[in-house]
């Protein structure tokens, strides 16, 4: 007998967007499906024993199809079991555009409204989790054995085959980056926006502070990147996670910045009501005013030029609204940018001695 509990997540699948199965995890129920290999490659509509009523069918294509085309998509369909009736699953879908491969994202809930996205971070954390937790190790012996073969064999190559070769290397690096990013991103609970864990504690976010500049030293360095600080104040939170808010905003206020000038970042704190409110402000390159929402999207880069894996801003997203703070940006072309965030305050503060690093 089924005894899925309402609310619970009990399909998660990965298509591109012609609705062809890239990945799908039946969850916690047995469906007619022998295993998640069994509709790799097929349209998800085609799978029948995923749907095997045509209603349903006809449901997930034009789902995927509006989420392709729009970016999100909301069904309801009967989804089929092994020994019993068919289950009726609510159905998310989400379009992520990942460099030149975009996929959708279907969750299937069971007797949850879509509308209300409950259950929504829980399934992507398990998606995200999972997919870059078992993409580590072949990543990691691909960048090894092209390492090796460069090593051995790079001076019998021409300069084509180098050419390739460094190309594979780099490749490998950046995406173990992306792989060490999202693992980071799925790693924090998510926790609904307002909601203070037990876990948190008092944080002095001038020593959270200090460890981001120590971590970023040689790209401060390489580019002789100036930083004044103000008096920092102590939050409440985690100590790791502030050193991640202020390290990814200032590697974004370093790697934007203007070519021909000299960077300079300032970093201020004030009291706002139970909150200390931060700024970060660089004389950068600056994006348009409209785009202040996007940059903290999931893989949103607005400058082609500059590295990085799109993911920085939203952790950082993440983690502030986790306490209860808010996160927000402003700016111009070739104006710089200024970005604000929020963090509950402790009882007691203290003060970081100004000055410059």
């Amino acid at each position: 007998m089924n005894k899925t509990k309402t609310g619970e997540v009990v399909l998660l699948a990965v298509t591109g967007i012609d609705g062809r199965v890239i990945h799908f995890d039946n969850g916690p129920i047995e469906s007619k499906a022998a295993s998640e290999t069994g509709c790799l490659g097929m349209p998800l509509w085609a799978c029948s024993w995923c749907f095997g009523d045509s209603e349903s069918a006809i449901a997930v294509r034009e789902a995927i199809a509006t989420a392709a085309a729009k970016g999100s998509a909301n069904a309801e369909a009967k989804y089929s079991l092994r020994n019993e009736p068919p289950l009726a699953l609510r159905l998310q879908f989400r379009l992520l555009e990942i460099g030149s491969s975009p996929t959708v994202v279907i969750v299937g809930f069971h007797g949850v409204d879509c509308g209300t996205g409950e259950g929504v971070h829980e399934a992507a954390d398990r998606l995200l989790y999972g997919a870059s937790h078992d993409l580590q190790d072949p990543l990691r012996m691909i960048l090894i054995y092209a390492q090796l073969l460069q090593r051995r064999y790079g001076d019998q190559l021409d300069e084509e085959g180098r050419r390739v070769l460094g190309f594979v290397i780099d490749g490998a690096r950046r995406m173990n980056d992306l792989i060490r990013s999202l693992l980071t991103y799925a790693r924090l609970e998510a926790n609904q926006p307002g909601a203070l864990s037990q876990r948190n504690g008092q944080v002095s976010s001038a020593a959270a502070f200090e460890e981001a500049l120590s971590n970023l030293r040689m790209l401060i360095e390489e580019n002789n990147a100036e930083v004044i600080i103000s008096d920092l104040p102590v939050v409440l939170g985690q100590h790791w996670e502030t050193v991640l808010v202020f390290q990814n905003l200032l590697s974004n206020a370093i790697k934007y910045s203007k070519p021909t000038e000299r960077p300079r970042i300032a970093v201020h704190a004030g009291r706002d009501g139970g909150f200390w409110k931060f700024s970060i402000s660089d004389r950068g390159v600056g994006f348009p005013p409209q785009q202040a929402h996007e940059v903290f999207e999931l893989f949103t880069r607005l400058h082609s030029h500059a590295s990085g894996t799109g993911l920085g801003l939203s952790i950082c997203k993440r983690i502030v609204e986790r306490r209860g703070g808010k996160i927000w940006a402003e700016s111009r072309p070739g104006d710089g940018s200024v970005f604000y965030f929020t963090l509950p305050a402790a009882d007691m503060s203290t003060s970081y001695e100004a000055g410059q690093k």
